[in-house]
């Protein structure tokens, strides 16, 4: 896996929630399970597990404690 965090180098000061980036995606093993053990944990799941619009993916999204977007997939090999 690999993740890429990007600096702004023109920029004064700190963001604001939803200025750094869109989201992040992580692929996982079992969607729907790990999705219920993190609603049972307290973890907001914005989005339960559904087939991508355009693809052939099963995603979710949930919120970290920041109000960030977390994208997971459902991983295919």
């Amino acid at each position: 896996m690999t993740l890429e965090l990007v600096a702004n180098w023109d920029r004064d000061g700190g963001y604001e929630l939803g200025e750094a980036y869109g989201h992040i995606a992580i692929a996982v093993g079992s969607i729907d399970s790990l999705c219920e053990k993190l609603a049972a944990l307290g973890v907001p799941v914005l989005c339960p597990p559904r087939p991508q619009q355009h693809g052939a993916h099963i995603v979710a999204f949930i919120e970290d404690p920041d109000g960030h977007l977390i994208e997971l997939m459902n991983k295919r090999y």
